[in-house]
């Protein structure tokens, strides 16, 4: 069986270090307006991946977004910066009409499959399992993303009418076609959740100017517990993002962080970036 996400990440070997998607598939294309920022992060983490050594695991993937990604073909130009026994690294750009517009630099390795007694300050929270959740996909208005990703929100701690302003945001996660988890997942699923300026009543397009994702072990299981927590969203120019997720292990597994706009008046910007 090939999962979406293998789908909607495969790529076209053009050369040595070129490579090609014909489009972004649907379900990250949010409201045919712009591509999902963990998406195009995860295209390149896997672009980088092909060209290096498909076995290694996504150690952490830092990029910048400079430009928007329309929903049409673009290449992926790769440089490797180094092939090692432990680290290997390289540059993945998504180059479209002859314009660089979204670069990340991807670190390779090897992850052990725990923690075992290291400490972690953030303990995962008690909080009712997903299937306890509701599941509102079918919702009217629903994102299309809601297609190939099973995103519910833990109640009390999520999105609900009539809820007070708070500064994080705790929703499970999940490929709807049961696709095991790995590193390249938990770079995906960095940016899918909502900004936490939504727990805030500020709603409205979020870009993403630049991401970053640091993973720690190999995940358990299909699904994790995200926390998208922050305050970033008053009357600062721009708000610092950062999402925790933990596996059904209990285990700490990967942590992002972003550099954002706040929600933006709502516009025709097809093609942008974000949330």
């Amino acid at each position: 069986m090939t999962y979406r996400l293998d789908q909607a990440f495969a790529l076209e070997r053009r050369s040595e270090s070129v490579l090609h998607r014909g489009e972004c598939d649907p379900a990250w294309n949010i409201g045919g307006q712009f591509i999902n920022g963990g998406y195009l992060q995860g295209i390149n983490a896997q672009a980088v991946g092909q060209v290096i050594d498909t076995s290694l695991d996504h150690l952490a993937v830092s990029t910048v977004f400079s430009a928007q990604v329309t929903p049409g073909p673009f290449d992926i130009e790769v440089d490797v910066a180094k092939v090692g026994r432990r680290i290997s690294s390289a540059t993945a750009r998504i180059v479209q009409d002859g314009v660089a517009r979204v670069t990340s630099l991807v670190t390779l390795g090897r992850l052990p499959e725990t923690l075992g007694d290291t400490y972690v300050e953030q303990p995962m929270p008690d909080v009712p399992p997903i299937d306890e959740c509701p599941d509102l996909s079918g919702e009217k208005g629903a994102p299309a993303m809601r297609e190939a990703v099973d995103m519910r929100f833990v109640p009390g701690l999520g999105l609900e009418r009539g809820m007070q302003p708070r500064n994080d945001l705790y929703c499970w996660v999940r490929f709807r076609d049961g696709r095991p988890l790995d590193t390249l997942g938990l770079v995906a699923f960095s940016d899918i959740g909502p900004p936490v300026a939504f727990a805030q009543g500020n709603f409205g397009w979020a870009p993403t100017l630049q991401m970053q994702v640091t993973t720690y072990c190999k995940p358990v299981g299909d699904v994790v517990l995200m926390r998208i927590y922050g305050s970033p969203y008053g009357s600062a120019p721009y708000g610092c993002e950062d999402v925790d997720l933990w596996d059904t292990s209990g285990t700490l597994v990967a942590r992002g962080r972003q550099l954002a706009m706040p929600p933006q008046p709502k516009r025709d910007d097809r093609g942008k970036t974000g949330h």
